[in-house]
């Protein structure tokens, strides 16, 4: 579904699901651009270089959409969740994507554009404007 969104808006996409090749393709069929590009979005020392990796393949990196978005570790009972998969759960739903989000927009404004940046989390979308 969110494949046919970007595919009929005319936007190209970095991203991918769990079936990443099925959805590039039904991207492709559409005459769009697209690629997978895989990357721990916790990392945040390494987002420069995944911004690269997908302006070097697919052009201008005009809009983001934020949808990493993990579970902890074991699904289960409340009380079983421990610091650790808590820590990763944030780190990915919230620390990684709040700092690529600014990495992005910071390019935005050091080259003075008025693109925007698409944020989505699970439980409210936002738009920013730079």
């Amino acid at each position: 579904q969110n494949a046919r969104r970007v595919i009929f808006s005319g936007t190209f996409t970095a991203g991918g699901d769990d079936d990443a090749n099925a959805t590039l393709q039904t991207i492709r069929s559409g005459g769009r651009r697209t690629a997978f590009f895989e990357a721990d979005i916790a990392d945040i020392d390494r987002h420069d270089a995944l911004l690269d990796k997908v302006q070097t393949s697919l052009g201008e990196v005009t809009c983001l959409v934020n949808n990493a978005g993990i579970s902890v570790e074991t699904r289960g009972d409340l009380l079983d969740v421990t610091p650790a998969n808590f820590d990763r759960l944030i780190d990915v739903n919230l620390r990684g994507t709040f700092f690529l989000s600014q990495k992005l927009a910071r390019r935005f404004v050091a080259e003075h554009s008025s693109r925007q940046c698409f944020a989505r989390s699970s439980t409210f979308p936002r738009r920013m404007r730079f």
